[in-house]
């Protein structure tokens, strides 16, 4: 198959036509995944109608979450041709589904965008979804921090090391509503919907992660590796310091930013509602807890409307002790946080 053949497979689609080769630009990206109809020595998988349909529906699960870290895109949208309908439908070329950064926002996410190098930067987004003529909005917040300075002697060698060829760079994506969240991993975009790719934590976690061969999931030490707490493989390392030191660093500057942009009670029920809960996080990623409540717990970050309301330390609240009918055991929970000044 030449190069033609490829072209007349976007011909009317997206805009595309014999001209755009004239006139040499296209606004957009367009991917060709040719699939394999026959057997051959490589692979006996056939790619029919209900496998590609299949492919298609396992991509709606992920790409409301797809835009979230990513650096120039903005819409993502698929659209139905004879080639997969039978010939017998009727389609009319328009999006089936469709993905986008909403138009209220996407002016600050593309400046925001511009800006992930510098220290701190957050935009708000909010991502429309389109599927089948009902549309789903979600808004987030994304936090970015690209560690410049103050590096441990660890990460700034490793940071430098043309071998990994890793930035010490992480964003943190905090949901507008709770909706049953799970926290994902993300390397600019989302890994493979698996229990390994889940966190615990209760937003979404994205950086140059060092990643498995098949970029399926995070590299991680073994049990032997962490039950003796050294391991030389330096992508083991550089993901141990990303997230200790600048996932951490970020997602405690992420609570105080919020903080200082609290103004009605569901703001503040989203600052409480993303603080970890140690016991939801999931093994691999409770190194994130030391570092991060070692800060968290010196600043004012519990919220009590004594005094006509306001944020206070551990050492200004009283918390509520009860036992737990279920373990018998003493818990203590922040409830009812009051001053006690």
């Amino acid at each position: 198959m030449d190069v033609t053949d490829c072209l007349a497979a976007f011909e009317g689609m997206f805009g595309f036509s014999t001209e755009t080769i004239e006139k040499g630009n296209f606004q957009g990206t367009l991917f060709r995944f040719p699939m394999r109809h026959v057997k051959t020595e490589l692979s006996e998988n056939i790619y029919d109608e209900i496998k590609v349909m299949d492919l298609f529906k396992a991509f709606e699960a992920e790409a409301p979450v797809e835009l979230l870290f990513l650096k120039c895109l903005e819409k993502i949208d698929w659209r139905f041709t004879d080639e997969i309908y039978r010939r017998d439908q009727n389609y009319d070329n328009s999006p089936v589904y469709s993905v986008n950064i909403s138009d209220k926002s996407v002016q600050s996410v593309r400046e925001g965008r511009n800006h992930v190098k510098t220290f701190g930067i957050n935009y708000s987004m909010a991502v429309e979804t389109f599927n089948k003529g009902n549309v789903h909005t979600d808004e987030w917040i994304i936090f970015h921090c690209m560690k410049g300075c103050n590096m441990s002697e660890e990460l700034r060698i490793l940071s430098l090391d043309e071998s990994l060829s890793y930035s010490p760079y992480t964003s943190i994506a905090v949901p507008m509503k709770e909706d049953q969240f799970r926290g994902h991993v993300f390397c600019l975009m989302p890994l493979p919907l698996t229990e390994n790719c889940m966190t615990g934590l209760p937003v979404h976690a994205n950086g140059y992660f060092a990643l498995s061969q098949n970029r399926r999931h995070v590299k991680w030490p073994t049990a032997d590796q962490m039950r003796q707490g050294t391991y030389k493989d330096k992508s083991l390392r550089w993901n141990n310091c990303l997230i200790t030191e600048v996932l951490a660093e970020l997602y405690y500057n992420v609570i105080l930013e919020l903080i200082d942009h609290t103004i009605t009670p569901d703001s503040v029920a989203i600052v409480t509602r993303i603080i970890p809960d140690c016991r939801q996080i999931t093994e691999h990623w409770k190194n994130i807890l030391e570092p991060f409540f070692d800060s968290l717990f010196k600043s004012k970050f519990l919220f009590t409307e004594n005094n006509g309301g306001c944020w206070i330390s551990i050492k200004e609240a009283v918390f509520d002790v009860f036992e737990d009918t279920i373990s018998g055991k003493r818990s203590h929970i922040k409830t009812n946080i009051r001053s006690d000044r």
